[in-house]
């Protein structure tokens, strides 16, 4: 949506490419239109998602120091430190999906 007008635009899947699992409600992106039709996203390079599934910590037991995979809230899996719980923020690169930080 536009915040100057408030006028609502619809991109499909292959305007929003590799980067389909990270927009959220309320995100500033920046859109690309060709004759009056919205056909590209322009992503801030990281944004803040929330954990929402990740092993489980009995299984972690027996991983320390290695990666597992983290599901977010997005629907987005990648790989995490095992010291990543469910309900952590992390903060995550839009171009390349890579998990940067843990925010909270």
């Amino acid at each position: 949506m536009d915040s100057k007008n408030y006028e609502q635009s619809h991109i499909d899947q292959a305007g929003l490419g590799e980067s389909e699992e990270f927009p959220q409600e309320n995100m500033d992106a920046s859109v690309l239109f060709w004759n009056g039709r919205a056909i590209s996203v322009d992503l801030p390079n990281a944004v803040e998602l929330k954990v929402v599934k990740c092993d489980s910590r009995r299984a972690r037991r027996y991983r320390v120091g290695r990666d597992e995979t983290g599901t977010l809230e997005t629907g987005y899996t990648l790989q995490v430190r095992s010291s990543i719980n469910e309900g952590d923020i992390l903060k995550i690169d839009t171009r390349t999906g890579e998990y940067l930080t843990r925010v909270g």
